[in-house]
């Protein structure tokens, strides 16, 4: 059917239910196709819409099942909600650059298309607008579009390639979920939020790289991604929601470039992620933060390193070494807490502080040598190093928290080079059968540590010497770096 050139309007509902159209041209004089227009015209198989229509309205080929292709005129600026909802034979769509806005639901359920090309002029598009389009394998967003709304995406479960424009800011709440065909995806640096569930269940993810301007990542947004065996987090992520990479069973590498990234509590970030085995912390980095992994055996930290944040390496009973750089001058709350398989770490002589639990059941220490920079130890510090054999104490120590060296069984020596004695709780070496430890303090303090608890309860207390020292200890005072 072709719609001559006298016609100016086509009427709301004018086609309705015409399901014996077959084709439909309209022609250059049409400016306007009214609400539900061709509704359920489902034997239309061709449609060709002249280049006056300015815009495609709610509902207007909703339901047209035998449409197969459509041709949108370059006058067309927006596509309205639902317009082309339940079109399942429409095998592709090619969105002009005049377009501007693409409207909810508007290509919802269309089964059989299978690619999608968004004009350089779309701004946004809205939710639910591909829902379903389970047969789409390639989508190109263009680069006028700012926003990727809830759902957009939704079920796409063919996709396998993924475009998205330069000018997206935000990715909507599931806006990918369930694309399990989707293979890589490169989030551009325009984009500052990934909203939650944003590409939850794409599972076949291999890749994916976070772009530099993404400042939070929501809850489960990559979720189940099970084939995702790469990931690199832009510098700019301060904030991670929970299980926001759970179960990404096959994931054995993340590079962390962010300077200021926030973890939440029980390490659910990347739960079930079990084949991780490095983590690497690039060189813009300036706070390492909790992953929550169980499986890294190797941990690369820049040299611009500031603070080892809360939980950093939280559990990561594989971890066996690992050198801290000199800029580093905090080691924070749990940052080693049950690496049980450590046996190397070099701590450097800028860090001042050991904050609570750093190190706790760090079960593999036989020997810890604390800076003289380092003027404070939190409570738990090192509780339940269960070999650890002997301590050295730096002379800056001015206090030590409750339960620092509790359950430390092993320990049959403490030098401790701070000629004021610190001040600490009773309970600092508590269940650590101190009675039958030595204790090693400079000869002018030992009067002073032999009349004050809990450091008289050691079982001998000698005048510390210089040769008295142990000559191997393997967590050695990392030299200052030379400045010029």
């Amino acid at each position: 059917m072709h719609i001559p050139n006298t016609v100016i309007n086509i009427g709301e509902k004018a086609f309705y239910g015409c399901r014996g159209l077959s084709n439909v041209f309209v022609s250059n004089s049409v400016t306007s196709i009214g609400e539900s227009a061709f509704y359920g015209c489902s034997g239309m198989e061709t449609v060709v819409i002249g280049n006056s229509v300015t815009s495609i309205v709610k509902n207007a080929f909703k339901n047209c099942r035998g449409m197969t292709s459509v041709t949108i005129g370059n006058s067309v600026t927006s596509i309205e909600e639902n317009a082309f909802e339940g079109c399942v034979g429409l095998e592709g769509i090619l969105i002009p650059n005049s377009v501007i806005g693409i409207d909810k639901n508007a290509f919802y359920g269309c089964s059989g298309m299978k690619s999608v090309t968004i004009g350089n002029s779309a701004t946004s598009i809205g939710e639910n607008a591909f829902y379903g389009c389970s047969g789409v394998k390639n989508v190109t967003i263009g680069n006028s579009v700012v926003s990727i709304a809830k759902n957009a995406f939704y079920g796409c479960s063919g996709m396998k390639s993924l475009t998205i424009g330069e000018s997206v800011t935000s990715i909507g709440e599931s806006a990918f979920e369930g694309c399990i065909g989707l293979e890589s995806a490169i989030i551009p640096n325009s984009v500052v939020s990934i909203a939650k569930n944003a590409f939850y269940g794409c599972s076949g993810m291999k890749s994916l790289i976070i772009g530099d301007s993404v400042t939070s990542i929501g809850r489960s947004a990559f979720e189940g991604c099970s084939g995702l065996t790469s990931l690199s987090i832009g510098k700019s992520v301060n904030s991670i929601d929970d299980n926001a990479f759970q179960y990404c069973r096959e994931l054995r590498l993340v590079t962390i470039c962010s300077d200021d990234l926030s973890f939440p509590s029980m390490g659910v970030i990347f739960e079930g992620c079990n084949k991780v085995e490095k983590i690497i912390y690039s060189d813009d980095c300036t706070n390492a933060a909790r992953t929550g992994l169980v499986s890294v055996s190797e941990v690369s930290l820049p040299e611009t390193l500031r603070t080892i944040g809360n939980s950093a390496s939280f559990g990561f009973t594989k971890l066996k070494e690992i050198t801290i750089p000199h800029s580093v001058t905090i080691i924070g709350k749990y940052s080693f807490y049950g690496c049980s398989g450590l046996t190397s770490i070099t701590i450097p002589d800028a860090v001042t502080s050991i904050d609570e639990c750093a190190f706790m059941w760090c079960t593999g220490l036989t020997s810890f040598t604390i800076p003289n920079s380092v003027t404070s130890i939190g409570m738990y510090a090192f509780s339940t190093c269960r070999n650890l054999t002997s301590i050295t104490i730096g002379n800056s120590v001015s206090s030590i928290g409750f339960g620092a060296f509790e359950n430390c069984k092993m320990l049959s020596d403490v030098y401790c080079l701070a000629e004021n004695v610190p001040s600490t709780k009773e309970e600092v070496f508590a269940c650590s059968n101190i009675a039958h430890v030595i204790l090693h303090v400079p000869e002018a303090s030992i009067n002073e540590y032999k009349s004050t608890a809990p450091w008289n309860w050691f079982g001998n207390i000698v005048a510390l010497k210089p040769e008295d020292l142990p000559s191997e200890v393997k967590y050695v005072l990392a030299p200052k770096p030379e400045t010029s």
